[in-house]
């Protein structure tokens, strides 16, 4: 298979992919204004919060934080610093683009390898939350699902750098 073809199957499974869990991140953060407003109502009406719900709040943010980062990065809407690239050669912009992708995504790919036995582990011992009582494992493997897709969209960022930059 060519490696153009690669790079567009790797570019489609990227946007698609993100734009999937970018829209679970949408879900839950719906959901998350659900159960603070539930829970203030509650409280304050009726003096009955929700129990665990600021554990369940710790989770969910999670998965939306996690689930967020590969949209963001296909966008390119993380926040640089561009005050002195700016000033450089194209050529030198696309050189410094190309190692900040394959740094972060060696970054992302390390993490999301050391997350999935964690999160074994987890199952294993059967770690709940300490109020709640629900499962940790699932909200951590959610966690290595979006980084897993976050490192999909920093390898389509790599390869649109590279080849933007070889075009130059």
């Amino acid at each position: 298979m060519p490696v153009n073809k690669v790079v567009h199957i790797i570019g489609i499974a990227a946007r698609v992919s993100a734009r999937i869990v970018n829209s679970i991140a949408a879900a839950f953060l719906f959901i998350l204004m659900l159960l603070t407003c539930s829970d203030v109502i509650l409280r304050y009406l009726f003096n009955k919060p929700i129990m665990g719900s600021f554990e369940l709040t710790e989770f969910i943010m999670a998965i939306i934080v996690s689930f967020s980062l590969a949209n963001c990065a296909l966008q390119k809407g993380h926040v640089r610093v561009d005050l002195v690239v700016l000033m450089l050669p194209k050529r030198v912009q696309g050189i410094m683009n190309s190692i900040a992708n394959v740094a972060f995504l060696g970054l992302f790919a390390l993490i999301t390898w050391r997350i999935v036995p964690r999160a074994m582990q987890m199952i294993e011992v059967n770690q709940v939350g300490l109020i709640s009582r629900i499962p940790v494992a699932p909200f951590v493997l959610l966690v290595a699902l979006g980084t897993a897709v976050l490192c999909l969209a920093l390898l389509k960022n790599f390869f649109d750098e590279f080849y933007k930059d070889s075009n130059r």
